[in-house]
This record gives C-alpha cells, structure tokens and sequence, in this order.
C-alpha cells in the first residue's frame, strides 16, 4: 500500500506570528495599523498609552506624540 502522507499536528503546526505592539491613542489610526500588521501576517497588540501590552513584543509601533502627557520615546524606554 501507499503510505499515509497525512501532516500530523506536530509537523503541520506553523509557528505563531510574531507580536507587534501598536501604541496610538487615536482610534482611527491604531486600527488602521493594526489592520494592516494582521494583513502582512503579523499578530498586532494595540494599547493606547504603552502601558499594557505584551511585555516583550518582536516590534513596536510607536505614536510620538499620546495624549495623556507621554511621548513614544519614553514608551520605548520602559
């Protein structure tokens, strides 16, 4: 008989998209960037100010100037 070349979950199972924080307080353009990163294949965590989110995302997407007194440099910093 033929061999089963059926992908088992171990050999099919893709690795997971890497993480992309997106910090913009605007809703208009996070969800824009946001849609365009899950477009390119990218998993986007959007946060309005930087504080919450993945703790160690693969990149950043950074609004230099947020509302609430914080610029995106000092996002970066934390």
């Amino acid at each position: 008989g033929t061999p089963n070349m059926t992908p088992t979950a171990a050999t099919s199972a893709a690795p997971p998209p890497p993480t992309v924080l997106v910090v913009e307080d605007e809703a208009l353009a996070a969800m824009l960037v946001e849609d365009t990163l899950a477009d390119a294949g990218y998993r986007p965590a959007c946060t309005p100010d930087g504080l919450s989110g993945p703790a160690d995302p693969a990149a950043a997407v950074v609004d230099l100037r947020l509302a609430d007194g914080l610029d995106g440099r000092d996002v970066v910093r934390r």
